[in-house]
């Protein structure tokens, strides 16, 4: 008769909110290569703006724009399709399975899309062999474009628009990148952008193991960026039913704990088996990024004070649009010790960042926020040249995230 099995370790709240800080090297300065960074605290979401360069600034503070862009050209760092096929910035070693992952979210969603569109059967893949037969080096998608046959490419119209896509071209390049015979680099190496080249490739090399061994990798990688995590917060950031991502925590091999407020949650064995997490220093403060892993990982509820969650604020997404109800929060936000305090926006006519607290701080966490404030905004004056959320915000998005930023101060 086999023992019964001791009951989960319990964790409150604030001990989560501690094991979150440090697995997203948000706790101190982390050294080493970027890689090596990205591989061990999570990957940057990028959505054309500047975001990932401030998710990688924001663990490694001393960062220079340059070495992130050095990062990208030799390929330790690069911006693929990964969990519910958005884009993010993934460490080399990570592309074979994170491509498959997205792959297959992809393939549950194409073919009804491209039926939207009214691209018919064997027109993606006429396509595709094309792209192939006329991409001998780097190309742009325009260059691609232009370099076709006539009447090879067909625009796809109202339909296309509706549905997102232009022609037939788009499907091919992502049919041709999941199928690993061409792979993308950013224009000019950086990460703040949309706009790609794409390089064929001579021995192509895709994931070659099975879903579970992925979805284990996943499983593994999402506990050591973000644990504890619960089965819907796995289940939400990789786009898959909870019954999947139950599967893939126990190939993963994770430990369960107990969360005070949320359940039944998941993390490394080795860091559910040590003991109370560091405490993190409240006069650490991290100005994050938008879409940060460490905070979309779990709900905004769980790292704001419960006292400001029946606050307004603008959302992105779905969810109500109270701090304590909503999803993702269109702000970005000021990490101070284990705990969201604050937020932040750009001022796009004095070029610099302007800063709302929820509640006033002590004068050593005021006095590391303002030091904050002058680095970040140096950081985006000086290296990276705009404070873009998306490849088409704008000035007047900047102003109306201001307003709403000033309104909560």
């Amino acid at each position: 008769m086999s023992r019964s099995q001791p009951p989960p370790r319990s964790l409150s709240l604030d001990d989560a909110r501690n094991h979150w800080v440090q697995a997203a090297g948000l706790a101190h300065s982390a050294g080493g290569s970027l890689e090596s960074l990205v591989e061990s605290t999570g990957w940057a979401r990028t959505l054309g703006g500047v975001d990932a360069y401030l998710a990688l600034r924001a663990r490694q503070p001393a960062l220079h724009r340059e070495t992130v862009d050095r990062a990208v050209e030799d390929g330790s760092l690069l911006v693929s399709p990964a969990a519910r096929n958005c884009n993010y910035v993934i460490p080399g070693s990570h592309r074979q399975w994170a491509l498959a992952e997205a792959e297959e979210i992809w393939a549950g969603t194409a073919p009804a899309q491209h039926a939207r569109a009214g691209l018919v059967d064997g027109e993606v893949s006429q396509t595709a062999t094309a792209v192939m037969e006329t991409l001998t080096s780097p190309m742009t998608t325009a260059e691609i474009r232009a370099s076709l046959p006539e009447g090879v490419i067909r625009s796809l119209g109202d339909a296309g628009k509706v549905a997102g896509i232009s022609s037939s071209l788009p499907p091919a390049l992502r049919q041709l990148e999941f199928e690993d015979r061409i792979r993308r680099r950013t224009d000019g190496s950086r990460i703040d952008t949309e706009k790609y080249h794409w390089t064929p490739v001579e021995s192509p090399d895709p994931f070659s193991g099975s879903q579970e061994d992925r979805r284990a990798l996943l499983a593994h990688s999402f506990a050591t960026f973000c644990g504890p995590f619960t089965v819907a917060e796995l289940a939400s950031f990789a786009g898959i039913g909870q019954r999947d991502a139950l599967a893939a925590i126990h190939a993963g091999e994770l430990a369960a704990v107990s969360l005070e407020t949320l359940g039944e949650a998941w993390m490394l064995a080795e860091r559910a088996d040590s003991a109370t997490p560091e405490l993190i220093d409240p006069t650490v403060v991290r100005l994050l990024g938008f879409e940060d892993l460490a905070l979309v990982a779990h709900s905004p509820a769980a790292w704001f004070d419960p006292r400001h969650h029946s606050r307004e604020m603008p959302v992105w997404g779905r969810g109500d649009h109270t701090l304590g109800g909503a999803s993702h929060l269109f702000m970005r936000t000021i990490l101070c010790g284990h705990q969201m305090s604050g937020f932040w926006a750009w001022n796009p006519d004095d070029h610099r960042v302007e800063v709302a607290m929820l509640d006033k701080p002590t004068k050593s966490v005021k006095e590391a926020i303002l030091g904050e404030v002058e680095a970040v905004s140096e950081f985006l004056n000086a290296e990276i040249g705009n404070a873009r959320m998306t490849s088409i915000d704008s000035e007047s998005t900047e102003r109306v995230r201001l307003d709403a930023l000033q309104s909560l101060a």
